[in-house]
């Protein structure tokens, strides 16, 4: 949250979000922690731009680009 709270102070406005981050790991036990940070990463930080771009006065909206592999 403060990324984008230091982002929209600094420039008025978030014009892109590009999501690329994420980690592979194999163990069980490191399941949770790779769904948290490739999945609840990646919409928690698609739900704060959506919700900059939104707030957006002028109107031009913005783009998201979600990166991925496998």
């Amino acid at each position: 949250e403060d990324t984008f709270k230091t982002v929209t102070n600094k420039f008025g406005c978030l014009d892109i979000m590009i999501n690329n981050a994420g980690i592979g790991l194999e163990m069980n036990d490191l399941w949770e922690k790779t769904i948290d940070i490739n999945i609840k990463g990646t919409v928690r930080g698609t739900m704060l731009a959506i919700e900059s771009m939104r707030r957006d006065k002028k109107g031009h909206g913005g783009v998201i680009v979600n990166v991925s592999s496998m």
